[in-house]
C-alpha cells in the first residue's frame, strides 16, 4: 500500500459528502424539535395545561431520536479527521470478491490486507472480477476514492460502456 497526499479533487469529494450528510442531520433536528418541542408549546397556548412529566417524556423521546442522527455524526467526524490528515492510501489487487446481500453489495479485500467496501450495484457490473483492481481510500473513514481497472476512475463513471440504443414505440 502506497500513502499519499489528498489531491484537491478528493478532498471537494470528502467535504461534499461530509456537507450532504450534515444538512440532512440538520433537517432531521428540526423536525425533531418541531414534533417534540412546538407540538407542546401549541397545546400550552390554547389553555392545554401538560400532565405531569411532559417535559420529562418529551426530553426522553428527543434522547431516543437523537440516536439515528449520532451514527450520521460519528461517520462525518471519522471523514473530518481524514480530511485534516491528508493521507490517502492506494493499493493494487488482483485478490477481490464481490458479494450482493439484501439491499447492499460489498467489495471484498482479501491481500494485501482484509478491508470491506460498500458500493453501488451499478459499480459492482462495471468491475472485471479477472482483472486486478486499483483502489484508493481514506483509511479511518474507508471513504472510496478511486477503483479502476487502468486509469479511468469507475466511481465517476469514466468508463465507455457500450449504450443499447432506444428502440421505436409500435404502439
Amino acid at each position: 500500500m502506497k500513502e499519499s497526499i489528498l489531491s484537491p479533487e478528493d478532498k471537494n469529494e470528502i467535504k461534499g459528502s461530509i456537507g450532504f450528510s450534515l444538512i440532512l442531520s440538520f433537517l432531521f433536528c428540526l423536525l425533531l424539535v418541531i414534533l417534540v418541542g412546538i407540538v407542546p408549546l401549541i397545546m400550552f397556548l390554547f389553555s392545554k395545561r401538560p400532565v405531569n412529566g411532559a417535559v420529562q417524556r418529551g426530553l426522553f423521546i428527543t434522547g431516543v431520536l437523537f440516536i439515528p442522527f449520532m451514527f450520521v455524526v460519528w461517520k462525518n467526524i471519522f471523514k473530518y479527521i481524514d480530511l485534516k490528515r491528508d493521507k490517502k492510501l492506494r493499493f493494487e489487487t488482483s485478490d477481490y470478491q464481490i458479494k450482493k446481500k439484501k439491499g447492499s453489495v460489498i467489495l471484498l479485500v482479501l491481500k494485501p490486507s482484509k478491508l470491506k467496501f460498500d458500493i453501488d450495484e451499478d459499480l459492482s457490473l462495471k468491475i472485471d472480477a479477472t482483472k486486478p483492481l486499483t483502489i484508493e481510500f481514506v483509511p479511518l473513514s474507508k471513504t472510496l476514492l478511486f477503483i479502476s481497472h487502468s486509469e479511468a476512475n469507475l466511481l465517476n463513471g469514466e468508463l465507455n460502456t457500450p449504450s443499447i440504443p432506444d428502440l421505436p414505440d409500435l404502439i
